[in-house]
């Protein structure tokens, strides 16, 4: 199952200038992807956690098993090891995928 996560809200709700720990990453990867419709993107799966964070823009990821969950800016996707999913086709802004878990 994916979980959204409203940064905004989320960084809303924190004390002024007060750090809030997202997750520790070991042995993983940040990569800045700048997505463009119309694409054809394919099912992919990972041994570790992923997190998507919207930058810019829509995302919208399908899984394997049908679920569609719509991204916009501000908001981040946790997507467990091993879950079959892909970027639909429609998706269209800038993206931060960070590899890893803690």
């Amino acid at each position: 199952m994916i979980t959204v996560t409203d940064l905004t809200v989320l960084g809303r709700s924190l004390a002024v200038d007060t750090d809030h720990l997202l997750t520790r990453l070991q042995d993983g990867a940040a990569l800045l992807i700048h997505l463009a419709p119309p694409a054809d993107y394919p099912y992919e799966s990972h041994k570790v956690e992923e997190r998507i964070v919207c930058i810019q823009g829509k995302l919208n990821l399908e899984t394997e098993a049908g679920a569609c969950h719509a991204l916009l800016a501000g908001q981040m996707a946790l997507i467990p090891p091993g879950l079959r999913h892909r970027f639909a086709a429609d998706s269209d802004g800038v993206i931060l995928t960070l590899f890893g878990g803690a």
